[in-house]
């Protein structure tokens, strides 16, 4: 059994009657709160028990139609028999037979070796696969202790420069508990890694028992690929939650070219967003940085998807635009109705919006494109959940 698993900290979502929920200001100050500790406490991966419940669960639910399958056009590029999952991958615009992938491995069984990140790559656009000695955490030296983490995200600048991030939720000797986003970089198409000595971020957590903390979460990586000012900046959007004061705001951070670290952080939240988190990033072709996220007012009665951007290379962004509303089953609590997703933990249901940029210069060169999770706007339109999907023609 995983000894590491923080029970203290599983706090339940809090439970809102229903009536005007507006006047009740469904993203509240309690609210922002729990869910604050409930991202908290998800860092940490679940014990064998519960993956073994799970999967118990799944197997007794009725079987489904016949699905269309790939299986059989599918490469298996691990050895691991172990469980390998929040995968991302990256493509080499100066060489597209170089792929990199990495994810994440828990080892539930290991009491110093929870988490790993295991980083595949081909060079030969995937007739062959090689697994890198770096895995993001056995540097990290025998007094750091892996409580959780996840979030490994790739990204390449234009001269084929690989760049990694991910989050580690780890206790030191001296019982200090903190959240970190590491960057490691690479010059060789992923076969071995340089980690950097600064974070991009980091948190710490204050107590077990009474979190009242700062910490990150969620990151994602962006390079910038055009022949602007800015070509090959690297970009990283993020949440930061303080759960002192109960806010949650998304931050931008650059790292310049011709620099080795990362800048101060730009917040892009408005002061009237109470609540926001789940970002995404991508750089147009005229390096342009745009950062979508969902966010809500304390009078919302549903979630929004917001866009913002820069100009100047992630120096300052534009006011964030609503793109729209979004509802979803059981998030927030009170607003979502009964949670409906079978299979699905309701305390991970979220919107999942992500943002990619059209760079093919072709036709449709410049567009948005945002994509979410959703069951509706403001109200349930529909049972379970679909993929919304919205373009801009003009930047935003």
């Amino acid at each position: 059994m995983n000894q590491l698993k923080w029970t203290t900290l599983a706090g339940a979502l809090l439970i809102a009657t229903f009536g005007n929920l507006a006047a009740q200001q469904i993203f509240s100050k309690q609210w922002i709160y729990e869910q604050g500790r409930s991202a908290l406490a998800r860092k940490v991966k679940a014990s064998p028990e519960e993956l073994q419940a799970l999967q118990q669960q799944l197997t007794a639910q009725e079987e489904g139609p016949a699905a269309v399958s790939f299986r059989n056009q599918e490469t298996n590029i691990s050895d691991s028999e172990k469980p390998e999952s929040e995968v991302h991958a990256a493509i080499n615009p100066r060489d597209t037979n170089n792929i990199i992938i990495a994810g994440m491995v828990l080892d539930a069984e290991s009491l110093l070796g929870t988490l790993s990140f295991p980083i595949y790559y081909t060079k030969d656009f995937g007739q062959s696969w090689g697994l890198s000695e770096f895995d993001g955490v056995s540097d990290l030296g025998p007094f750091s202790l892996i409580l959780g983490g996840g979030d490994p995200v790739l990204a390449f600048d234009t001269d084929g420069t690989a760049y990694l991030s991910w989050l580690t939720f780890t206790i030191n000797a001296n019982f200090t508990i903190g959240i970190q986003l590491h960057w490691a970089i690479s010059t060789d198409g992923g076969e071995s890694w340089q980690r950097q000595e600064s974070y991009i971020d980091a948190g710490d957590v204050a107590s077990l028992d009474s979190p009242n903390s700062r910490f990150v979460d969620k990151e994602w990586l962006a390079t910038d690929l055009s022949s602007s000012l800015h070509r090959n900046n690297l970009y990283a959007a993020y949440v930061e939650i303080n759960l002192s004061d109960t806010t949650y705001n998304i931050l931008v951070k650059t790292k310049p070219a011709d620099s080795n670290e990362f800048g101060e952080a730009v917040d892009v939240t408005p002061e009237e967003i109470a609540f926001s988190q789940f970002s995404s990033i991508d750089v147009d072709r005229q390096g342009n940085v745009h950062v979508l996220f969902a966010g809500a007012t304390a009078q919302d009665v549903a979630l929004g998807i917001y866009h913002c951007v820069s100009e100047d290379g992630g120096a300052s962004f534009s006011d964030p635009v609503r793109i729209s509303s979004l509802h979803l089953p059981c998030f927030p609590p009170g607003a979502g109705g009964d949670c409906d997703l079978v299979g699905i933990d309701s305390a991970r249901v979220y919107p999942c919006p992500h943002l990619r940029v059209d760079k093919s210069g072709g036709e449709f060169d410049g567009n948005l494109y945002a994509v979410w999770t959703s069951d509706g706007f403001e109200t349930e339109l529909t049972s379970g959940v679909d993929i919304y999907y919205s373009y801009s023609k003009d930047g935003g």
